[in-house]
């Protein structure tokens, strides 16, 4: 009951930062430093809040892979795994507010760059986030005393294959999201034949073009709009074609978001 109480505690902190942080990023370059301070302020004291409160179960040691405490129980493992998963989300957000401090989103251009940065840090967390639960599981497939030795060191190798399959899963998510922070844009630089093909005119501002971008498909937009579009669909406004990463499993976190639901194994 106490764990359940402590997870729960600590996800309706997340679930909090969530609705601040969002709001923030919304504001665009009009983001409160006072508030995204206060953010900071609040995260920062629970992660020390948690190591010391749990020092018997040496979370910190855990987080950084070089923990001394092995629970055996599956219940205590479970504490272990989420209540350290939740921790690092707290760091993950430390992260993203010095993004929102430093990087500039004064255009349309600035605010998806940074919509880049902060997916880029999400899956960065989430790469590591898959890391501390491998040796406390490992350690508990191999302390079941009660289950034969050679179904012990098949469970435990079967979850080590697992977790190096999606550990490599999620390095190529990583990958894209780095790449899509060095892209500048969406894009090619159309002709001037181009642009009189598709007659001068932006179809989403109906304006001139400003910094005409050509997708992959051909249609041209203003690099700005199709910024803006880009917030709610990743397709061409035309055509529907799909633009950006390939993988299906790569999704935006540039809201600031951190998901409120732990990495069990």
């Amino acid at each position: 009951m106490v764990g359940i109480a402590v997870f729960a505690y600590l996800s309706w902190v997340l679930h909090r930062v969530n609705r601040v942080m969002r709001a923030q990023v919304a504001l665009k370059a009009e983001r409160s430093t006072h508030t995204l301070l206060g953010v900071a302020a609040a995260v920062a004291a629970h992660v020390p809040l948690v190591l010391l409160a749990l020092r018997a179960q040496d979370i910190g040691g855990n987080l950084l892979l070089r923990g001394s405490a092995r629970p055996t129980q599956f219940s205590d493992t479970v504490f272990a795994v989420v209540v350290g998963d939740t921790t690092l989300r707290f760091v993950a957000v430390l992260a993203k507010v010095a993004i929102l401090l430093a990087a500039p989103a004064d255009g349309m251009v600035h605010a998806r760059r940074r919509g880049h940065l902060l997916t880029a840090t999400e899956f960065v967390s989430q790469l590591y986030r898959m890391l501390p639960p491998a040796p406390l599981w490992y350690s508990f497939y191999a302390a079941q005393a009660a289950v034969p030795a050679l179904l012990r060191t098949g469970l435990s190798g079967a979850y080590l294959l697992i977790k190096a399959q999606h550990f490599f899963e999620r390095a190529a998510l990583v990958a894209l999201a780095v790449q899509q922070c060095a892209q500048r844009s969406y894009g090619s630089t159309p002709s001037a034949e181009e642009r009189q093909e598709a007659g001068n005119c932006c179809p989403i501002c109906q304006d001139a073009y400003r910094e005409p971008t050509k997708l992959p498909c051909s249609h041209i937009f203003c690099n700005d709009c199709l910024s803006e579009w880009f917030e709610r669909e990743r397709t061409c406004p035309m055509c529907r074609a799909a633009v950006g990463p390939a993988s299906k499993k790569f999704k935006s976190f540039s809201d600031g978001r951190t998901p409120v639901f732990p990495f069990l194994f």
